[in-house]
């Protein structure tokens, strides 16, 4: 608008600025954030580590958004702006300098810990004594147990642990690992991080106390992963095969803990390490112990002498997943089965030779080993909201072939844990939930019960569920509805480890601290 001054000469006057708070940014900022959200929520419905990556990402991102809108664009006093800038980078070095996080849920939850918290000191030294590692009929004596499938049939427990609770024999803490324990006899082995040394440990089953331990120098650490080896020993007519988490391979006297020999796989290999670490419980059979290397140079698998260590054979393309391998006979033709990178594969265990193959999961890690069916079946299961599939073999001369039972469907997703079957039913934790699916029709028939990435044995009619918290449960197997019968505050942290159980003593570990009870046995 125009006025004019005492002189007669129109001046020009600029209309007042607009100086309220704008508000409008911040309230897009947040419509936006909440739609994403709910869109991102409502898409991975049964796959929580999904929903967990875009919470937090959409949330992290809105924080800064309303961070820079407050202090920059809010047309907020001046005070008030600089006042959010500094309560913002405030938060943020605060957090920075006293928090970190310690890893992660199977969810990808971070955990946090405060950084000035004293770590527990563990003994990783001491005097080895000399036992005598002699094996019964009621070891646990590798991964998953004696048929390395997850199932001990002859065991049967009293399921009223309120009645009848189980007694704790001891507590003790433990080196970080996710290996879980081996138990021949009266003794149990495991694995250790210790500083920069992986080591070998074994324990009175009894009373947890150390009886040898054999170190070497190797460490694997990361945020994600965690620190320290993956994988359980495997004990065989005294004799103890321990792979570590950079791959190192050991063959140890069970009686003493002194080294027979050790190689090197990932350098006999031409392979690098995988993401997470090696991961792979070494299988005996006859008088090979193989694993799983990967890489491209016809190392999938590898085979070792038992004796010497020397190198057997080696076979297959695939990189390395994160699974064992599992002997099975299917359709009368003996086999290892090995899940890798993108594919499960069976092969001769003589020479190595692969028999059959079949192309498996989205690249992202197979963790969960073939799960081996009746005389001719293998089913197969992978999680990051992958799924399942049921195959059957087929043999043609001396050809094998497989084909579907029923297609590759998300029934059931197994991240890290092993499922297990109890007649014409398959339970697992689906996506870190138990769920149980029919094998005739791969049709899931439910799914309840968060118990998180924990991992299953089948006891007996009953199902033990190591639970990601730490607690272990009993569940009846029915295919019409969970039936939760009993808990045991085990452990108190993340546990990814399998649990170990020999007659009626349970042994439970994790990456802090291990336990011992004695479970009350049916009558």
């Amino acid at each position: 608008m125009s006025t004019h001054d005492g002189s007669g000469v129109a001046s020009e006057t600029s209309a007042p600025r607009r100086t309220g708070v704008r508000w409008w940014p911040a309230v897009l900022i947040v419509a936006v954030a909440a739609a994403l959200a709910a869109v991102q929520w409502n898409r991975y419905a049964d796959v929580q580590q999904y929903r967990v990556l875009w919470v937090l990402s959409i949330a992290g991102a809105t924080v800064i958004l309303l961070a820079a809108w407050g202090a920059l664009f809010s047309r907020l006093p001046a005070k008030a702006r600089a006042a959010i800038a500094v309560t913002f980078l405030s938060v943020v070095a605060l957090g920075a300098a006293t928090l970190r996080i310690d890893g992660v849920t199977g969810d990808l939850r971070p955990i946090l810990k405060w950084r000035f918290a004293a770590p527990e000191t563990i003994a990783t030294s001491g005097k080895n004594v000399e036992i005598q590692l002699a094996g019964t009929p009621r070891d646990f004596p590798q991964f998953l147990g004696p048929n390395r499938n997850s199932t001990l049939p002859d065991i049967r427990l009293d399921a009223d642990w309120q009645a009848r609770p189980p007694k704790l024999l001891w507590r003790r803490p433990v080196g970080e690992s996710w290996a879980s324990f081996a138990i021949v006899g009266d003794y149990a082995i495991t694995q250790e991080q210790a500083g920069q040394d992986e080591q070998i440990v074994c324990y009175e089953a009894a009373t947890g106390k150390p009886v040898w331990r054999y170190s070497y120098p190797a460490e694997f650490r990361t945020v994600i992963a965690g620190t320290g080896p993956r994988t359980t020993p495997t004990v065989v007519d005294g004799r103890v095969y321990a792979m570590g988490a950079t791959g190192i391979l050991t063959c140890l006297d069970g009686n003493t803990g002194s080294k027979i020999w050790s190689r090197d796989t990932l350098a006999d290999a031409g392979a690098e390490n995988r993401e997470w670490g090696v991961s792979c419980s070494p299988l005996v059979t006859g008088e090979l112990v193989v694993v799983s290397v990967g890489g491209p140079n016809e190392a999938a698998l590898a085979a070792y002498q038992c004796q010497t260590g020397e190198r057997a054979w080696h076979a297959g393309k695939d990189y390395a997943g994160y699974s064992s391998p599992v002997l099975a006979t299917l359709c009368g033709v003996s086999q290892i089965l090995i899940v890798s990178a993108r594919s499960a594969t069976s092969h001769d265990p003589t020479t190595g030779q692969v028999l059959w193959e079949r192309e498996w999961g989205s690249g992202n890690a197979n963790c969960v080993n073939a799960i081996p069916i009746g005389d001719n079946r293998v089913f197969l299961s992978s999680g990051y909201g992958f799924g399942c599939v049921l195959l059957e073999l087929t043999k043609h001369g001396d050809a094998l072939g497989v084909e579907e039972v029923w297609p590759h469907n998300r029934n059931m997703k197994c991240k890290i844990s092993n499922p297990v079957v109890h007649g014409e039913h398959l339970y697992g934790l689906d996506e870190g939930v138990l769920a149980c699916l029919d094998l005739q029709t791969g049709k899931r028939l439910w799914r309840a019960g968060r118990y998180g990435h924990g991992q299953l044995l089948l006891v007996g009619d009953l199902i033990l569920v190591q639970a990601e918290s730490g607690e272990v449960l009993l569940v009846r197997p029915n295919p019409k509805k969970l039936e939760e019968v009993a808990t045991l505050p085990a452990l108190n942290d993340k546990t990814w480890n399998v649990p170990s159980l020999a007659g009626n003593l349970l042994l439970v570990r994790n990456e802090q601290e291990a336990a011992a009870f004695e479970l009350p046995l049916a009558h």
